[in-house]
C-alpha cells in the first residue's frame, strides 16, 4: 500500500517534470535555423585540476560565465563541480544555432576558456552535442503509460 505522503512525493515529482520538459520545449522553439530546422548545441569541457590549483581554475572560469552568456545565441552557460570528484570541474554552454557557436569560437573570449584546458592534470574531456529533437512530458507519459493532468 502506497502511503499518502509517497503519493504526494511522487507527484511533486510528476510536477518538477512536467516542468522542466516545459522549459526545454521553450527553448528548443527559440533554436529554430533558417531552414526552419531545431538545434540546439551544448558545448561540455570537462578538466581534472589538482586541490592546489582548483580554486584559482574555479574563479577564472567564473569570471567568464557572465561575457560568455551575453554573446548573441547563448541560451546558457555553467560551470559544475562533480560531487563524487572534487577535482573535475565541467563547463557547460548552449547555442541556439552552430552559426552561433562557430562565431562564439572566434572570439577571444572563447580563446580564454580554452586556457583552462592548459591548468588540466589529465586528457580534457570536450563535447559538442547536437539536438534536434526535444520531446517533452508526453515522453514520460507514453513511457509509463499514464497521461498526467494538464
Amino acid at each position: 500500500m502506497t502511503s499518502r505522503w509517497a503519493w504526494i512525493i511522487a507527484e511533486r515529482d510528476v510536477q518538477t517534470i512536467a516542468r522542466l520538459a516545459r522549459k526545454l520545449q521553450l527553448i528548443a522553439a527559440h533554436c529554430l535555423t533558417e531552414s526552419g530546422r531545431r538545434e540546439l548545441i551544448t558545448a561540455t569541457l570537462r578538466i581534472r585540476v589538482s586541490k592546489g590549483k582548483k580554486e584559482e581554475v574555479v574563479r577564472f572560469l567564473r569570471s567568464l560565465i557572465g561575457p560568455t552568456r551575453v554573446e548573441t545565441g547563448c541560451l546558457k552557460c555553467h560551470l559544475y563541480q562533480d560531487m563524487n570528484d572534487e577535482c573535475a570541474i565541467t563547463w557547460m554552454e548552449q547555442w541556439r544555432s552552430q552559426d552561433d557557436l562557430n562565431r562564439h569560437v572566434r572570439t577571444p573570449q572563447y580563446k580564454r576558456i580554452l586556457a583552462a584546458l592548459d591548468m588540466s592534470d589529465a586528457k580534457p574531456e570536450i563535447r559538442f552535442d547536437t539536438v534536434v529533437e526535444t520531446k517533452g512530458m508526453k515522453l514520460i507519459e507514453e513511457a509509463l503509460g499514464v497521461s498526467t493532468p494538464k
